[in-house]
């Protein structure tokens, strides 16, 4: 090093530039931890000081900047507010409940260095550096970093289960002369009560609301007065009179079914003489009412609130950051690492992949991105307990580019918005599959399973064996199979008349319905009656009766215990209910045994050649009711041909999937569909004559089996689906491992559940409690405790392992 100035090469920061200086590119060391950060001044990517010297071997690269950061705990005086001072479903925002970041600051140290002497740090000062030196390394710590302008491009914020829209109708036409009204002393245009009133602000009448069980002692009185003034008027846009304060109000869009904001709300109730900022809050908002509720019982009991929940740390027990409502990936990924194929995959072999991949490509490369994470939740080297006299608490890893680069391209999970939590786990076995090479142990292997289906034609008597593969197992959960329907019934009797008298019941001595899981189960092997069956042999509908059975059972069984319904006017709706969950399954006497000596099997059809058997009645109501017939026919076959009301639920729940109007790969399959086969011409130019382009309507015929009435109808409702020119010849599959379900007994045991608290999955709050060494433990994003009262009733998915 020369007497001078300190002046060496580096690549120049532009615009477009990364600068991965959030976290190691093959770990998850961030700047504060011991050792800080080493952002290469060539290529601009972060590495700890496990990994930096390797790198710098391999890529001859010297120069680095050096950035350290200190966490310095905020000092107040202010008191901790209570937890009833909690005004929003959230974590980490203002009114939410409380996040370890808005109680830090930070002290950020940036220095020069190079390679091998990282012991030698020098200032950032101009009579060290050269001028063109120092400017790059001054560009580069005001750089925000990659990962924070993915996350701003990307919208996250904190975890928020309450945003709520911004409404249509922000320029209301509003009547002419309206009625002037007062500040106080309302009373419904229709009935006596003087609460739960609605203000429409198009014609300023005032009305009641609906009465609305918002949960265990939680009720408001209402005769829906002001939904039938919609209904009669169609004016839309209502606001809860005594919820109005200076700078909010709780609005209520009728024909946008939603809560909404308004940004014009004070001119919109300054037409009816009402100020804002002469409102006193007097009645809780509906979003109140629902925090009431979850603090009551359902978040109260899932977080185990109450009990003191001692920390746990080490390998294994690794928590992971909210990005912004991410707890449904954080619990889905806890559970998933209980599985031995998935650690030793992902956990055990960081050093070979990472050796493999040239260090550009880890951030764009699904496996490196998996085995980054895996290896970090098991190593332990982010679960340990501070000292109580320091302020660094580095527990728990931020998995920003995993969630990125998984969710790139999906309609879903590239957002920032709350997800289903067993959406997201299908989603990633997809990925995982997709990743997987031939010579590889497939990890989904271990969750899939073959259902049997035994189909006897009530015409002939003869029987037909069909088998469908799943990975998860979906129960129905229904409120007819409560064990303790006249407990409820007479709980709801004392309540009306507690409510009458104007009090309420305490939580604690709510009475839900009990339902056994065993029950759902039963419910769903149970033999069904299918009375539109087209006998082959007779030619007449005489009927048929299917049952299921388990072909084959998997190493580790996810149980989906489907909470989430739809009303009778088809609105999702989360059933409150207890569940009675086994520690213990045993599943063997449910093995199907195919076709048995003496058994005379129907013969193949033309229906049967185009995919399984769904009652053809269902299918035709769920067209009637607008949904397409691909996605109709899905419904009925994967709710095992339960119904209208299962199947309708399905396609409701399902609509904002990306494949929701494509044939299930079970008819296509059926059917003969061969990857690439050459569309038929005469079926191209139908398609064109309707406006598609030749490359839209080929395409749409390789995914419908040269079908033309089936690719017109895919093309109107998935047309936006069509991949680019380049790649829409391309139908030829992935090269990937092959899916070999399992067998073995059909034993298990409760390991692990993953719990929802809110009113929707696409909203509200995931968490997981997982079996660890004999022990209960709870993953609440980064916060990791042994579990003092697991709520397993109150469960969404529970995974079993097999009992061997």
């Amino acid at each position: 090093m020369s007497a001078g100035k300190i002046d060496v090469p580096f690549s120049q920061l532009t615009p477009h530039s990364k600068v991965y200086k959030d976290e190691c590119m093959y770990c998850f060391h961030t700047p504060e931890f011991p050792g800080g950060l080493y952002i290469c001044l060539k290529t601009f990517f972060g590495f700890c000081e496990r990994h930096v010297s390797d790198y710098a071997n391999k890529s001859e690269s010297l120069n680095f900047l050096h950035f350290a950061r200190k966490r310095i705990k905020k000092e107040s005086s202010e008191p901790k507010e209570p937890e009833e001072k909690i005004t929003k479903l959230a974590i980490g925002v203002e009114g939410g409940f409380a996040s370890d970041s808005s109680t830090v600051e930070f002290e950020d140290t940036y220095t020069f260095t190079q390679y091998p002497d990282f012991s030698v740090k020098y200032p950032l000062d101009e009579s060290l550096l050269s001028e063109r030196l120092l400017s790059i390394c001054n560009q580069l710590a005001a750089n925000e970093g990659a990962f924070r302008m993915q996350q701003l491009d990307a919208g996250v914020c904190a975890w928020d289960g309450t945003e709520k829209i911004v409404t249509k109708h922000a320029n209301l036409v509003q009547c002419e002369n309206p009625p002037k009204i007062g500040q106080s002393g309302w009373k419904c245009a229709e009935c006596e009560l003087t609460t739960n009133l609605w203000l429409n602000l198009t014609d300023g009448v005032i009305k009641c609301g609906r009465k609305q069980y918002v949960g265990p002692g939680v009720v408001t009185e209402g005769n829906e007065h002001m939904r039938q003034h919609y209904q009669q008027t169609k004016h839309p846009l209502v606001v809860k009179l005594g919820t109005i304060t200076a700078t909010d109000a709780d609005l209520y869009s009728y024909d946008e079914d939603e809560s909404v904001t308004d940004p014009n709300l004070a001119a919109h109730l300054a037409h009816f003489g009402l100020k804002m900022t002469d409102q006193e809050k007097t009645e809780k908002s509906t979003l109140e009412l629902t925090l009431d509720l979850n603090q009551k019982w359902e978040y109260l009991a899932i977080m185990e609130e109450g009990s003191t929940l001692e920390g746990v740390y080490g390998p294994g027990h690794t928590g992971l950051v909210n990005l912004g409502s991410s707890c449904y990936i954080n619990s889905s990924l806890q559970a998933l690492c209980l599985v031995p194929e998935i650690r030793r995959r992902f956990g055990d072999k960081a050093a070979e992949l990472f050796g493999s991949l040239p260090v550009g490509d880890v951030q764009e490369n699904f496996n490196a991105q998996m085995t980054k994470l895996v290896h970090a939740l098991m190593s332990g080297d982010y679960s340990k307990k501070a000292d109580s006299d320091k302020a660094e608490v580095l527990n728990g890893i931020r998995p920003m580019q995993f969630r990125r680069l998984v969710g790139r391209g999906h309609p879903e999970f590239s957002t920032a918005k709350q997800q289903d939590a067993e959406e997201y786990i299908r989603y990633l076995f997809e990925k995982l599959e997709a990743n997987t090479a031939p010579d590889e142990t497939n990890p989904v292997d271990a969750f899939r399973f073959e259902l049997e289906n035994r189909l006897v034609d009530s015409g002939s008597m003869k029987v037909r064996y069909s088998t469908r593969t799943e990975v998860i197992l979906p129960l129905m959960v229904s409120l007819d199979l409560a064990t303790n329907k006249d407990a409820v019934a007479e709980f709801e009797k004392r309540k009306a008349v507690v409510e009458a008298a104007g009090q309420t019941i305490p939580p604690e001595q709510t009475v839900r319905p009990k339902i056994p899981l065993l029950t759902c189960l039963e419910t769903f092997v149970a033999d069904e009656r299918l009375d539109d069956f087209k006998s082959p042999v007779t030619g007449e509908r005489s009927g048929a009766v299917q049952r299921l059975r388990f072909q084959t059972f998997p190493d580790y069984l996810i149980v989906q215990a489907k909470r989430f319904t739809v009303s009778a006017d088809y609105t999702p709706i989360k059933l409150d209910v207890e569940l009675i969950v086994p520690d213990h399954l045993e599943l063997e006497h449910l093995r199907g045994k195919g076709a048995q000596p003496g058994e005379d099997l129907l013969p193949e059809d033309d229906d049967a050649a185009a995919g399984p058997q769904v009652d053809a009645d269902v299918v035709e109501q769920l067209v009637a009711m607008g949904f397409p017939a691909t996605a109709a026919r899905k419904a009925v076959h994967l709710t095992g041909n339960k119904g209208l009301e299962p199947a309708a639920e399905w396609v409701m729940m399902h609509m904002d999937d990306p494949d929701y109007a494509q044939e299930h790969p079970d008819f296509t399959n059926k059917r003969g569909n061969k990857a690439g086969q050459e569309a038929n011409a005469e079926a191209v130019d139908q398609l064109v004559a309707l406006g598609f382009t030749p490359r839209q309507a080929k395409y749409a015929l390789r995914q419908n089996d040269n079908d033309s009435n089936r690719a017109a109808e895919w093309l109107f409702t998935s047309g936006d689906q069509v991949p680019e020119e380049s790649d829409a010849m391309d139908t030829s599959p992935p090269t990937s491992a092959e899916k070999r379900p399992r067998d073995g007994p059909g034993s298990y045991r409760l390991v692990g559940f993953i719990s929802h608290m809110g009113t929707s999955t696409h909203s509200g709050h995931y968490v997981a409690h997982l079996l660890k060494d004999g022990q209960w433990v709870i993953f609440n994003d980064e916060k990791v405790a042994l579990s003092q009262k697991p709520p397993i009733e109150f469960g969404y998915l529970y995974l079993y392992e097999r009992v061997v």
